[in-house]
């Protein structure tokens, strides 16, 4: 019997996931869409991740490729290099999916005039009684949002081709927020997407990065990575829907927030980035105050640190004692 062609692919990045890979894996593979090829890229482990992977080596279906530890970025862009399918979807190796995870988001983006479909996930903000398809415009303000969808990619499924016609690829200089830079420029050159409510991937944030800051410890390169990620994402130089008033008022948003680190820990190598950032904040305050995607408490917050630095340090380490 000939088999399907596939439709999908699904590009799985890994790094040291022994104790996950393996249930990820048999996650995928027990689809109820029977058309689909499965792109494992391994970073460069150094514990039992490749050896977990060899048990899949006899299913035409899983595709295994090492490469030099260079970072998820890399990874991924290895595997869009390698796909021939028309759509593309992207899976963590501390992840898992529901069975009916593919077969939803093909017919997703299949069913209605749409170029990305988008599953919910648990405890994801999307409370819809109804499939929704929206213009990619609002969609690409949704994921600035500090409290919308995020710019994730597993939740996610993308045509190939204008992923190919328009050069899109992961930023390998950037390690926080690459995938909402992903999704930004994919939008872009997208017209509709379909807003799904059903919920088929089981995200791991054990092992992701927690949308706290934690105070306590020196991460200011964290975050001005993420921030300079958003600065890209506005030198893109479009404004669909007022996506530049809404980068600025994040990037305000992350800003305060590092300025607070910086205060707390008395990063004094850092003075002149706090220069800055604060610098940008008080040149787009306006924007930000009147911005839809912050919250009251925020802006709040701001206010206290622009004007009450002190006190703000005061009761960010009386919090983190």
């Amino acid at each position: 019997m000939n088999k399907l062609e596939p439709v999908v692919s699904v590009i799985v990045p890994t790094y040291n996931s022994e104790r996950t890979i393996e249930k990820c894996i048999e996650s995928l593979l027990g689809q109820t869409l029977p058309n689909f090829d499965i792109y494992v890229i391994d970073d460069g482990s150094t514990d039992k991740t490749f050896t977990c992977l060899k048990k899949f080596d006899a299913d035409h279906r899983v595709h295994i490729y090492t490469q030099a530890n260079k970072g998820v970025s890399s990874a991924r862009n290895n595997g869009l290099k390698r796909v021939r399918t028309k759509y593309i979807t992207f899976v963590d190796s501390d992840d898992f999916v529901s069975p009916t995870y593919l077969e939803r988001l093909v017919h997703g983006i299949e069913s209605r005039p749409v170029e990305m479909a988008i599953c919910n996930i648990p405890s994801n903000f999307m409370f819809l009684s109804k499939n929704t398809v929206l213009d990619s415009g609002e969609v690409m303000n949704m994921l600035l949002s500090p409290y919308g969808m995020g710019g994730y990619l597993w939740n996610k499924i993308f045509e190939s081709k204008i992923i190919r016609d328009n050069d899109i690829s992961f930023n390998e200089d950037f390690f926080v927020a690459e995938d909402l830079i992903f999704c930004e420029q994919y939008l872009v050159h997208a017209k509709k997407v379909n807003l799904l409510t059903t919920h088929d991937y089981h995200y791991n944030d054990l092992n992701g990065v927690s949308k706290n800051i934690k105070f306590r410890e020196n991460n200011v390169d964290f975050y001005l990575n993420y921030f300079n990620a958003l600065k890209y994402i506005l030198s893109m130089e479009t404004n669909i829907n007022n996506i530049e008033k809404n980068l600025k008022a994040r990037m305000c948003d992350l800003g305060c927030d590092i300025v607070r680190i910086i205060n707390l820990n008395k990063n004094i190598e850092y003075y002149n980035v706090k220069k800055e950032l604060l610098n940008f904040i008080n040149q787009n305050k306006g924007i930000f105050f009147e911005s839809s995607i912050i919250n009251d408490k925020r802006k709040i917050l701001l206010k206290l640190t622009l004007y009450y630095p002190i006190l703000v340090e005061f009761i960010d380490r009386y919090k983190n004692r």
